[in-house]
C-alpha cells in the first residue's frame, strides 16, 4: 500500500484509502486461482476440480503403461514382474458419481465450505473496523485538528494494522489450502483402496480407470462400470 506523506502545507490533499480486501477469497488471489470459482448449488468445486485433474493424470499414466507393456522394456535387463496377473479386462469408476455420492467427500467438502464462510465473516468484521478507524482519521485530518506528528503517527498505526490483517489473511488461506490438500489425499487413498479390494474380490481386471465425461475415455461399456460396487465399499462405514 502506497501512501503519500502528508505535511502541514498539504492541507487540501487527502490520504489514500488502502486497497483492503472485502472478503476472504477461497483460494490465493493470483491469476490462476481467480479462475477457480464455485457454481451456484455446488459446494467447493475447486476441491472437485483438483480431484478430477489427478484422476486424469492417473488415466494418462495407465495408458502409457498399457501400450508400452511389451514395447518399452529396458534394454540389457530382465523385467521382474510380481503380483497376481489380471485377466486383461479394463474396468472403470464414474468419478462424477463418486464426487456426488461418496459420503466422506460430502463431509470434507461441507467442512471446508463452512470454514470458508466463517473466515469470510471474520474478515468482513475486521474490514469494517479498519474502515471506521480510517474514516475517523480522514475526518480529523480534513478538519485540521491534527498536528503533523499526530498525522504521521495515525498513518503509521493504520499501516501496521492493515499489514497485520493482510498477514493473518495469508495465513488463513494457506491453512485452507493445506486442509483441501489433506482432504483430497484422504479421498484418493480411500478410492484407490476400495477399487483394489472390489476388483480383487469380484473382477480380477488388469486396470481400473477413472471415467469422467469429456476426458480421454470417450465411451465406457456399461458392463465394465463398477461404480456402484466401489461406492458401496466406500460408504459402508457411513451407513447408520
Amino acid at each position: 500500500m502506497e501512501e503519500k506523506e502528508i505535511t502541514t502545507q498539504e492541507t487540501t490533499s487527502k490520504p489514500q484509502t488502502p486497497n483492503f480486501p472485502t472478503s476472504v477469497p477461497r483460494t490465493k488471489p493470483d491469476e490462476k486461482t481467480e479462475k477457480k470459482s464455485c457454481s451456484t448449488g455446488k459446494t467447493c468445486c475447486i476441491f472437485k476440480t483438483i480431484f478430477y485433474i489427478i484422476i486424469v493424470l492417473a488415466i494418462a499414466g495407465l495408458y502409457v503403461l498399457h501400450f508400452c507393456d511389451k514395447g518399452c522394456k529396458k534394454p540389457g535387463g530382465t523385467t521382474v514382474v510380481t503380483g497376481t496377473p489380471g485377466n486383461g479386462d479394463i474396468m472403470y469408476v464414474n468419478l462424477d458419481s463418486i464426487s456426488e455420492n461418496y459420503e466422506l467427500m460430502k463431509i470434507l467438502t461441507d467442512d471446508i465450505e463452512q470454514e470458508i464462510q466463517r473466515q469470510t465473516a471474520i474478515f468482513d468484521n475486521k474490514e469494517k473496523s479498519f474502515q471506521k478507524k480510517y474514516n475517523q482519521f480522514q475526518q480529523n485530518y480534513q478538519s485540521g485538528i491534527l498536528t503533523e506528528v499526530q498525522i504521521q503517527n495515525a498513518q503509521q498505526q493504520l499501516q501496521e494494522e492493515y499489514q497485520s490483517i493482510m498477514a493473518e489473511r495469508e495465513r488463513v488461506l494457506t491453512d485452507l489450502d493445506n486442509r483441501q490438500a489433506a482432504a483430497l489425499s484422504q479421498v484418493m487413498d480411500s478410492l484407490t483402496v476400495a477399487s483394489e479390494r472390489i476388483n480383487t474380490e469380484k473382477f480380477g481386471a488388469s486396470y481400473i480407470l477413472g471415467y469422467k465425461a469429456g476426458t480421454q475415455i470417450l465411451y465406457g461399456d456399461p458392463t465394465k462400470d463398477i461404480t456402484n460396487e466401489v461406492l458401496e465399499e466406500l460408504n459402508k462405514h457411513y451407513k447408520k
